[in-house]
C-alpha cells in the first residue's frame, strides 16, 4: 500500500543498461480506474552527467517510445536525483528524435532551450549539451544504416 493507492508489480525485466517493471496501480477511491505504469531505469547514468553509451541510451529512449504508443494516451514521468540536469537531457533528446522522426530537422538548441525556459536547471551542464548532439548524430546514423 503506498498512501491511498494499491500497487501490484509485476513483468520485471533487465538488460545491462536497462530495466523494466509493468505495474497495475489501482486507486483505492470507489469509481476511479485503474492505471498501468510502466517504470524504466537506467542506472548507467547515475553517476555521471551523461550516459557512456549513446545506442544505450537510444535503446532506452526507443523502449519509452515504443510504450507510450502502445498506451496511446497517458503522461511520462521523467525523474533524477535533483530533477533537472538527467532529466532534462533525457527530455531534451526525446524532443530531438521526435523532430527528426516528424520534421526531419535537428534543433538541439530549440529543443534545450524550451525546456530551460520552464524549468532552468534542464540540460545544465554543456557535456549534457554536447550529449544531445552527439546522441542526434548517433540515431541519425542509425537511420543511414537501414
Amino acid at each position: 500500500m503506498e498512501g491511498l493507492i494499491t500497487t501490484s508489480s509485476n513483468d520485471w525485466s533487465a538488460s545491462e543498461t536497462c530495466g523494466s517493471r509493468a505495474s497495475n496501480r489501482t486507486p483505492i477511491f470507489q469509481g476511479w480506474a485503474s492505471l498501468w505504469v510502466r517504470y524504466f531505469q537506467f542506472p548507467a547514468i547515475l553517476r555521471r552527467d551523461v550516459p557512456d553509451s549513446k545506442k544505450a541510451f537510444l535503446s532506452l529512449l526507443a523502449q519509452v517510445h515504443n510504450w507510450q504508443r502502445e498506451c496511446g494516451e497517458g503522461r511520462t514521468v521523467v525523474h533524477c536525483l535533483n530533477g533537472g540536469g538527467r532529466s532534462g537531457t533525457f527530455c531534451a533528446c526525446t524532443m530531438i528524435l521526435e523532430m527528426i522522426r516528424h520534421h526531419s530537422m535537428v534543433d538541439v538548441f530549440f529543443a534545450a532551450k524550451t525546456l530551460r525556459n520552464s524549468k532552468p536547471n534542464m540540460v545544465e551542464t554543456m557535456e549534457q549539451y554536447r550529449f544531445c548532439y552527439e546522441l542526434a548524430q548517433e540515431y541519425l546514423d542509425c537511420l543511414e544504416v537501414r
